[in-house]
């Protein structure tokens, strides 16, 4: 019972009710007998505790206790359609559409037991969690948040209520009804939710001492090994959250691929652990064939230069649909194994055509960022080079003050023996680089830049830039340009000591 609202516990735990007689469909020994008298009296029957009495009443939790929701479902629609008033019956027919996950079917009945008793708190309480059932958590918070302030404080409406707010990230008040719930009932799970929204008010310490709760009551909670885990993964950096994880899972609770969602970016992206990621997918989705599982483990190989399994899973993938992540991961697999003008073409067709500035933009620029390294770094095949300038060109439009693009491009230039475009566009960038708090950058710029000055014959302008390369990023490569160009001014002695210098860096 919640605030008068008749409320039966969906979950029971390890506590039975009465065996059921028959599979599906026999009535328990607590209803035997019960039907003809389920009349009796539930007409008028208020929704409080005093007043939870009656055959049909007893009927509809033996039903329940015992799991049957099918027989609580018949019993309770027959009941309702001898009673159509009785707020009994109506409750027994929302709770055991809840209890069989029939939320759409739910969603009037729940309406309408609000719509009847408006000032009971238990009725709004259940309503909120048929909405939540429908994956509408705004509506489901606003009904909590109505059960709290009718003075809901029952167990069930403060976990839902507490749940509502964590989903909405009011993480604040979460925190105060969490506080409520836990001084009425400690739970391994109530102290992993609260650590959640601790966590994410950066309150760590409170966090750190509330995990310790929740293991030390209950180690294998899978409420709170989730939660757990997920906490210790995003907020706290810590990899033991993949063990509370794979926890949960040995236990035979969760889902292996809904884990995979909060595993997979925290070890290939923060924590650069693909191993264990390939591991992680070969216990728990082996063979697997789904979009989502192919895509990380195709990243896994990739980041493991696995080349020829990431191809095969790639083309694989691209079997089952080909949006703009999946022709990525193709392209990549096809540049690993050195098959650059197949790569080149992927990734091309990733970046011409999706929109930078749609939802999937992201991989156009990662696509034409991938494209212009690759090309650059294999320029000899034929048209390699226009298909860089082609991918700088992309990478500029979506972030047109990029410094590494913009050197790239004069790079690429200067490898097609553009000197003058390279010169220009040297010129109008160097601005945007002298800005820069990256030395190695700056080095980089004014090597270019130099080299493109010399080959264009301004040569004092070209050893300047060469000079400044030296002073900020000093490389065997910088010394041996500047002797050549000292050597072209006819300064042998000096264009000797740089010479001399650059063997001594990088003697073959």
């Amino acid at each position: 019972v919640a605030g008068g609202f008749a409320w039966v516990a969906l979950d029971l735990g390890s506590g039975r009710g009465p065996e059921v007689a028959e599979a599906g469909g026999g009535a328990s020994p607590a209803v035997e007998g019960a039907e003809g008298e389920a009349a009796e009296g539930e007409a008028s029957t208020p929704l409080s505790a005093g007043g939870l009495r009656g055959a049909g009443w007893t009927a509809f939790t033996g039903y329940a206790a015992a799991h049957d929701w099918e027989g609580a479902y018949r019993y309770a629609m027959a009941w309702r359609a001898r009673e159509p008033e009785a707020r009994l019956a109506l409750s027994a027919v929302l709770q055991a559409c809840v209890g069989l996950e029939r939320y759409a079917e739910a969603e009037p009945y729940a309406a309408r037991l609000v719509e009847v008793s408006p000032d009971d708190p238990g009725a709004w309480t259940f309503y909120a969690r048929v909405l939540l059932g429908l994956d509408r958590e705004d509506a489901a918070l606003e009904a909590a948040a109505r059960a709290y302030g009718l003075g809901e404080r029952s167990t069930e409406g403060l976990w839902l209520y507490a749940s509502c707010l964590n989903a909405a990230g009011r993480y604040a008040v979460a925190v105060e009804v969490m506080d409520l719930l836990l001084a009425q009932e400690p739970s391994a799970w109530a102290y992993a939710s609260r650590a959640k929204a601790l966590s994410e008010l950066g309150r760590v310490a409170e966090a750190k001492r509330d995990l310790a709760a929740a293991a030390a009551l209950e180690p294998d909670n899978p409420q709170a090994l989730f939660t757990r885990g997920g906490i210790k993964l995003r907020a706290l950096d810590d990899p033991s959250g993949v063990d509370d994880l794979e926890r949960m899972l040995e236990l035979g609770h969760g889902d292996a691929l809904g884990v995979l969602g909060v595993v997979g970016p925290f070890l290939l992206e923060r924590r650069h652990e693909p191993a264990r990621l390939l591991a992680f997918l070969e216990r728990w989705l082996p063979g697997a064939r789904d979009a989502a599982s192919l895509c990380w483990r195709i990243e896994a190989l990739l980041e493991l230069e696995r080349g020829p399994e990431a191809l095969a899973a790639a083309e694989v993938l691209l079997q089952r649909e080909s949006p703009a992540l999946h022709v990525l991961l193709h392209a990549r697999a096809l540049a690993l194994v050195g098959r650059v003008d197949e790569a080149l073409e992927r990734f091309a067709m990733v970046y011409t055509q999706i929109d930078p500035r749609a939802p999937e933009g992201h991989y156009c620029l990662d696509a034409a960022e991938r494209a212009a390294r690759l090309a650059l770094a294999s320029p000899q095949g034929p048209g390699r080079l226009d298909a860089a300038l082609r991918a700088l060109e992309r990478w500029l439009e979506a972030e047109p003050a990029d410094l590494e693009a913009l050197g790239m491009r004069i790079a690429a230039w200067m490898q097609a023996r553009r000197y003058d475009l390279a010169v220009t566009e040297a010129e109008r960038v160097a601005p945007l680089f002298a800005r820069s708090d990256d030395r190695a950058l700056r080095g980089q710029f004014a090597f270019t830049w130099g080299d493109a000055l010399w080959r264009v014959g301004r040569v004092p302008e070209g050893l300047t830039q060469l000079t400044r390369s030296l002073e900020l990023t000093p490389t065997g490569l910088s010394l041996l340009q500047r002797g050549i160009v000292l050597a072209q001014l006819r300064l042998d002695a000096l264009a000797e000591v740089d010479l001399r210098c650059a063997l001594d860096r990088e003697p073959r």
